[in-house]
């Protein structure tokens, strides 16, 4: 999308490049430095406007970036603010998304679930023997 500057404005608060990545509400944040993220938002400021494209979901592509240095926004499924393009004139352009957020859980939660129950069996198993045995004991 392109969004031209009004007229004899230029834009006052972003210069050049500057993105912000979207990350999922169920994303690890336990490393700042090395969050997944689905989507961003990019904008590529000129003099006359500016270039926003937004990339989505790349199937098995793993992107990080570091939430200590880039604000990272969470998805919350509802119309969310990102930034706002403030020009010479006063003008003021608004940079909002929407997201889906999936009720189907991602790759990485399946194969942990799928990993935990694999061990409860085999701990299960362990314990118990190959074959349930009933034990009788003397009257």
């Amino acid at each position: 999308m392109t969004i031209n500057a009004p007229n004899n404005a230029t834009l006052e608060n972003i210069f050049g490049v500057a993105e912000f990545p979207i990350i999922e509400p169920n994303a690890s944040t336990t490393n700042p430095f090395m969050v997944t993220f689905s989507d961003f938002i990019n904008i590529v400021a000129t003099p006359s406007g500016a270039f926003i494209t937004f990339e989505s979901d790349i199937e098995g592509v793993n992107r990080f970036v570091d939430c200590t240095l880039v604000p990272c926004t969470v998805e919350t499924g509802g119309i969310q603010t990102v930034t706002q393009l403030l020009w010479s004139d006063g003008t003021l352009d608004t940079i909002q998304f929407e997201s889906d957020i999936s009720d189907v859980p991602e790759p990485s939660a399946v194969m942990l679930l799928a990993t935990a129950a694999g061990l409860t069996m085999f701990v299960g198993r362990r314990r118990n023997g190959p074959f349930c045995r009933s034990r009788e004991f003397p009257a």
